[in-house]
């Protein structure tokens, strides 16, 4: 656990100090990037069952206040949570250029779009937007789930994997 937390403080110490380049389309921060239609598709974990994952693998997250998960799960009105700025760097949007693909065990009928705090389209899945992670590198990695924002953060809500139904998934990540 404890190297999980050093490698994502150095994560979000690299994203802060970087600055907004970041989200402009190289490295692992690219994912946000579109040049086209968003495929969203399903994985697997042992852990977390099965989660929404982008194209290539990426997992993607929403963020949430878990006493409104427990509320809000399966009643169709999800919280809209903002990512702005810095958030940015660390937490890119998953921005598409066309209508979203459902790819295998996605629900067609989940996903849909809203305007991203960045200008572009954002893909959303049961309402709620979709956030890839900068410090997932590699096609099923979930080191995102259940981040909590950094102190002093304007708000409560912390990350999470999304299942195919819709739900937030909110178990925590193994010690």
């Amino acid at each position: 656990m404890r190297r999980r937390h050093t490698f994502l403080a150095a994560v979000l110490l690299i994203a802060v100090t970087a600055g907004p380049g970041l989200v402009a389309g190289s490295g692992p921060w690219a994912a946000a990037q579109s040049s086209g239609a968003v495929t969203v598709k399903v994985a697997h974990d042992a852990t977390y069952g099965a989660y929404l994952t982008d194209g290539a693998g990426m997992a993607l997250y929403v963020a949430a206040v878990p006493e409104q998960v427990d509320r809000i799960n399966g009643s169709g009105t999800p919280p809209i949570a903002a990512c702005n700025g810095t958030c940015l760097q660390v937490w890119p949007p998953v921005i598409t250029d066309g209508a979203p693909v459902a790819g295998a065990g996605a629900n067609a009928d989940l996903l849909g779009t809203t305007e991203g705090s960045n200008g572009g389209t954002q893909v959303t899945y049961a309402g709620w937007p979709l956030y890839t992670f900068a410090a997932d590198t590699s096609a099923g990695n979930t080191f995102g789930q259940a981040v909590a924002p950094p102190q002093g953060a304007a708000t409560g809500a912390a990350w999470y994997l999304m299942a195919p139904d819709g739900t937030v998934i909110l178990t925590k990540p193994p010690e």
